[in-house]
């Protein structure tokens, strides 16, 4: 079984041990760009010891922030900033990757009253809900999450995730709790899944074969009448299929109600419950029972964010494509099929309810 300090590789992204700094937005970005604040930041951090940085969530659209201060990667003009945080973390023998977002119904607004859209008309801040896209609006949100992520490569950094977590807009159609379509964009899974998968394959045009792409992806959602455990796994293939290196898994730990003005919305977290152990998410998604998985935490070492887990199966290190059977990478081209099996593709498992580290392991195929 792999410890944390063994080394691995996804593609050509080879990282020294499988301890990964998570994306955390650090509000060191007065204007978009990187800040010289927020680059020795990060700088600090790749010391660490840790074998990967994931870089803060960027918007795509500048209507898409999830935050104020927050990086933007919506322009051509924002590379050359972008590229001198990647040399900043790679300066210290630490590769780097970018998550890209939209927030859809959870986007920023200074003003509350201001215009958000999503899946569905289902409230997630304080504000009025949220307009349905139009086909049209899907379509161009697709071409921007690709452009967003050719800048990412043209800036140095060595992947990109995408993030279809914490009910930002992908995450929006993904659960049944805030897709309410009925057109080809919700529905049943292949439905609820097609703006995933979709944004994901024109990723993969946009970078080329052999940039890794990662995919921030729930496995659980604590709430009733949202995502399935089932759910999370029919959605790993299907991403597997489209073309996903990776899987950043997380979920949904915790909501509530929330109320603006006597309007309901619902206020949800990534925050695992209080007493909940370190990698439920991860267990949640493996089919097994959280218990097991800190056993297998105990085995393979803590790291500086907590407990830490590094499940893997036999082969050691390598890509994750080379380790498929010949089926499985002719069942990998039939993209977005989630009834397709899950193989070897690595997955990143929060080692803390609260902490900021992961652990990239590999994983052995998930049974239907």
């Amino acid at each position: 079984m792999p410890n944390l300090s063994d080394p691995i590789q996804v593609k050509g992204l080879c990282l020294r041990n499988r301890l990964v700094m998570a994306p955390m937005v650090t509000g060191l970005v007065p204007d978009g760009a990187p800040s010289e604040a927020q680059i020795e930041w990060y700088r600090l951090r790749a010391r660490s010891g840790v074998g990967l940085v994931v870089v803060e969530s960027s918007a795509i659209d500048p209507a898409a922030k999830i935050m104020p201060f927050m990086l933007g990667i919506w322009d051509d003009a924002q590379v050359p900033g972008l590229a001198r945080l990647a040399r900043g973390i790679q300066a210290e023998g630490v590769p780097a990757v970018l998550q890209i977002v939209h927030g859809g119904g959870r986007a920023f607004r200074e003003d509350l009253g201001q215009e958000r859209v999503s899946a569905s008309d289902v409230a997630l801040l304080p504000g009025p809900p949220p307009r349905p896209m139009t086909e049209a609006e899907i379509l161009a949100a697709i071409d921007r999450f690709a452009q967003a992520a050719r800048r990412a490569r043209e800036a140095g950094f060595q992947g990109v995730e995408v993030h279809a977590a914490h009910y930002y807009l992908i995450s929006q159609f993904l659960s049944p709790y805030t897709n309410r379509r009925a057109d080809r964009w919700g529905g049943d899974r292949a439905g609820r899944s097609r703006l995933a998968v979709e944004v994901v394959r024109a990723v993969r045009q946009a970078v080329g074969p052999d940039y890794p792409i990662f995919c921030r992806l729930h496995s659980q959602e604590n709430l009733e009448g949202g995502m399935s455990t089932e759910d999370s796994i029919w959605f790993a293939r299907a991403l597997e299929a489209a073309g996903v290196d990776v899987l950043d898994l997380s979920g949904i730990g915790t909501s509530s109600q929330g109320d603006w003005e006597g309007r309901p919305y619902l206020n949800s977290s990534s925050l695992l419950p209080k007493g909940a152990p370190g990698g439920s998410f991860g267990a949640s998604a493996g089919g097994g029972h959280p218990g097991h998985h800190r056993r297998q935490a105990g085995r393979a070492g803590r790291g500086p964010g907590g407990a830490g887990q590094g499940p893997g199966g036999p082969g050691g290190p390598g890509p994750a494509a080379d380790r498929r059977s010949a089926g499985g990478r002719q069942a990998a081209g039939r993209a977005g099929r989630g009834d397709q099996p899950l193989r070897r593709m690595p997955l990143l498992l929060r080692g803390h309810p609260q902490g900021p580290h992961q652990v990239l392991g590999e994983r052995r195929a998930v049974k239907p």
